[in-house]
């Protein structure tokens, strides 16, 4: 089970030894990631646009893979702000499962097919970025 689990997220897996030699090796190669990309991560980012799954994949939305700071996150809303799908996508990749800190992902969703609702955001945002508010 966690095999397949790590499998669908990248994960490398190599059979070391029985089932829980393989296990082990997994957690690891998972921890070593992780904390290689928590270093990495930018001081302001708020947006993290993860690179396709495949190689062979596209993506999505011609959205660049990587971070991107507030300034760099309204760029792209207002690049994208006529495509409601690529919209919806920054939405999810903002969203972090917590209810309190995913009002702007939320508003993002709900707001994807509303240009007026969504130019409104974009000015409150350049504002908020001009005065220099998170």
């Amino acid at each position: 089970m966690q095999h397949e689990h790590a499998r669908r997220h990248g994960e490398d897996v190599e059979p070391v030894g029985g089932k829980g030699c393989q296990v082990n090796r997994t957690l690891a190669v998972k921890k070593k990631r992780t904390s290689e990309r928590i270093k990495a991560i930018p001081k302001k980012a708020v947006l993290l646009i993860p690179e396709p799954e495949n190689e062979n994949e596209s993506v999505p939305y011609g959205i660049k893979p990587g971070y991107y700071d507030p300034k760099q996150m309204l760029e792209l809303i207002t690049r994208h702000k006529s495509d409601a799908d690529a919209i919806r996508f920054i939405a999810d990749m903002l969203e972090t499962g917590d209810p309190e800190n995913d009002g702007f992902a939320a508003m993002l969703r709900a707001d994807c097919r509303n240009p007026v609702a969504l130019a409104r955001i974009i000015q409150i945002c350049k504002a908020q970025t001009a005065s220099g508010l998170p």
